[in-house]
């Protein structure tokens, strides 16, 4: 498709047309067995356009209609500097319909792309509509993102391949975002996306942040459901934070799907957080009031919570976030209920300080130095479930603050308030199986805890929810050497009242050993402080990984530098020592290190260019030919 230079040079595939008016409607349909190449004259009147009214915007009127566009090879779209090349509808007084793209690769530049999808999805006012883009190619995808838009429509982005996020891509509407790698290439309905077989093939892995990323990644829809399913799902907080949920007010719901692993990797500079959950560090700040709501469901066979050496680089599946809502003014509400299952391991490891690892809503220092008046409830019934061998890991880090805990709360909550107690309220009920809890030898307030609240014992509310522990395997508990560094099951607050039960576990009073279902076998207590709130209970079993498939060997065409993996290197570092949790880091980074020949592309927010498997080549910006530089940005080509 080619436009032309003459005063009406467009090629329109769909009703309406240039200077047109009145009302245009039909649904389209496009099938093109090769590849489809659409190039624009040289001006705004020369476009080229697969969809209802006029890409240049002169139909003077409405247009509706849904657009299916299947292409058996790539897809490029190539406009020039003022030319338009659009597949959707377009109309001065409003567009509404569908875009469904299915196709090998989609290639052009990315201020296009973004601004054809954003159009497409519409500005939340019942505009625009659905827009699906299905690659078919079994090659990596690249999205470049920078993509900030309000809709009430979805956006799914499905991939035979994997995919990465180098950018964000949020949606502050009710629209959801649908993200698939290792996608069957067939499966349309958002509701199957989920389905075994559907996802996940391939070795499909999603990717949000990365060594590549340009900074903060965050991947959300504020008020719609978020979903990301493949076989592997990994935040990165390399250059920037690494978030799935709305990096802001947010009430969507959150759910991961994972055929292997879910990982969280905190970094190496200040707040490069991974976060499964509305909010983030600091959001929130100064506000008059604010709300963070949504259930979050994660299923995997592992899932690693890896706090990283930067101050406040945590890792988190909850709402809230490193000093979220401080200095509040107001009325704030954190809540939403969180599932957690995995058929193999769960591990919470914290790091630097302020560097935590946490299941549950809230975090480090939330809503601290609230003022006179204010009030917060943080609240949500938090499951998480691991494999029979697998069992619960709770280590903390060896920074200050630097806790581990399954539990809505967290250190010094609600912190330095000027109200009363009684206007803060934190609750939920808890269940966890087979556990294990050290405490840090070296990090002040870097405690253990399954339970809500606080067990630095420095926080500020009133805490309540009931706790119950699946004592299958082993329940051991071990206090740090650190101030306030104690390992609970339980809920614990500074100021405020405690209340609730624990189910399957017990610090006080005899145990009966005949029954290692509910208490477990009393083995002995190894704790150096605050001997009165731990026990030991062990059984049969050791914390391990649960793995897919047996491991095969490797061969690696390549020296060995003797480096290790990134997380490896994490858990080579623990200056307290060997730990089973060391031992489960680096079977996880093991685990990780699987690689597969591929191709890449872009897609949104760059052009997608395919490599050979034979090159080595990453993405990288290409100049305009005017620039003596190249650059990141938009203004650059991807290759």
């Amino acid at each position: 498709m080619t436009g032309g230079n003459s005063s009406f040079g467009s090629v329109n595939i769909g009703n309406g047309g240039q200077e047109a008016e009145g009302t245009a409607t039909g649904n389209i349909s496009v099938t093109v067995a090769d590849g489809l190449t659409m190039v624009s004259g040289a001006r705004a009147a020369d476009f080229v356009q697969i969809g209802n009214g006029a890409a240049d915007g002169s139909f003077n009127g409405t247009v509706s209609g849904n657009i299916a566009i299947n292409v058996g090879g790539s897809t490029s779209l190539s406009p020039s500097e003022n030319g338009i090349s659009w597949l959707g509808n377009v109309a001065r007084d409003g567009e509404a319909g569908d875009l469904t793209i299915i196709t090998g690769t989609l290639d052009g530049p990315s201020d296009l792309l973004n601004a054809m999808f954003v159009a497409d999805l519409g500005a939340g006012d019942g505009s625009g509509g659905n827009v699906t883009v299905g690659l078919t190619a079994d090659s990596d995808t690249f999205v470049a993102g920078g993509v900030d838009y309000t809709s009430s429509n979805t956006l799914s982005i499905l991939s035979v391949g994997a995919i990465t996020f180098l950018g964000s891509i949020e949606n502050a509407g009710s629209g959801a975002i649908n993200v698939v790698a290792g996608w069957d290439g067939t499966t349309l309905d958002p509701a199957q996306f989920t389905s075994a077989g559907v996802f996940g093939n391939n070795g499909g892995s999603i990717v949000i942040g990365g060594d590549q990323a340009f900074g903060n990644v965050a991947v959300g829809s504020a008020g719609g459901t978020t979903t990301l399913a493949a076989s592997d799902v990994s935040l990165l907080a390399s250059n920037g934070y690494a978030q799935v949920g709305y990096h802001g007010t947010g009430s969507g719901n959150i759910a991961i799907t994972a055929t292997g692993d879910i990982v969280l990797t905190g970094g190496g500079g200040s707040e490069t957080y991974a976060q499964i959950g509305h909010g983030g560090a600091e959001t929130n700040e100064q506000s008059q009031g604010y709300s963070l709501s949504g259930d979050i469901t994660l299923s995997a066979v592992n899932v690693i919570l890896a706090a990283g050496t930067g101050s406040a680089s945590y890792a988190q599946i909850g709402h809230g976030g490193f000093k979220s809502g401080s200095n509040l003014a107001g009325k704030s509400t954190i809540g939403g209920d969180i599932s957690v299952t995995a058929t193999g391991a769960v591990l919470l490891t914290g790091n630097g300080d302020d560097a935590y690892a946490q299941i549950g809503n809230g975090g480090d220092q939330v809503n601290l130095n609230a003022a006179a008046g204010s009030s917060g409830s943080i609240t949500g019934n938090i499951t998480v479930v691991a494999g029979d061998e697998g069992g619960v890991t709770l280590a903390a880090g060896s920074g200050a603050n630097a806790y581990a805990q399954i539990g809505n709360g967290g250190y010094d909550i609600n912190g330095s308030n000027g109200s009363s107690v009684d206007s803060f309220t934190i609750g939920g009920n808890i269940s966890v199986s087979d556990l294990i809890l050290t405490g840090s030898d070296l990090g002040a307030n870097s405690f253990a805890q399954v339970g809500n609240g606080d067990a630095s014992n420095t926080g500020f509310a009133n805490v309540s929810g009931d706790i119950t522990i699946a004592a299958n395997g082993t329940i051991t508990v071990t206090s740090g050497k650190a101030q306030n560094a104690q390992a609970l099951i339980g809920n614990a607050i500074g100021t405020g009242t405690v209340t609730g039960t624990v189910t399957g576990y017990q610090t006080t009073g005899p145990i009966d050993p005949q029954d290692p279902v509910v208490n477990g076998v009393v083995a002995t207590t190894i704790a150096d402080n605050n001997p009165s709130n731990l026990i030991v209970i062990t059984g049969n079993q050791e914390p391990v990984l649960i793995e897919e498939e047996p491991a095969a060997p490797v061969l690696v065409a390549q020296a060995d530098t003797g480096a290790p993996a990134p997380l490896a290197d994490l858990a080579g570092e623990n200056v307290e020592g060997t730990t089973p949790s060391d031992t489960l880091t680096l079977s996880v980074a093991n685990s990780l290190s699987k690689s597969r020949p591929s191709v890449s592309r872009v897609l949104l927010g760059g052009a997608l260019r395919e490599f050979p498997n034979t090159t080595n080549r990453s993405p990288h910006g290409v100049p305009s030919a005017d620039q003596e530089f190249s650059s990141w940005g938009n203004e650059a080509l991807w290759q």
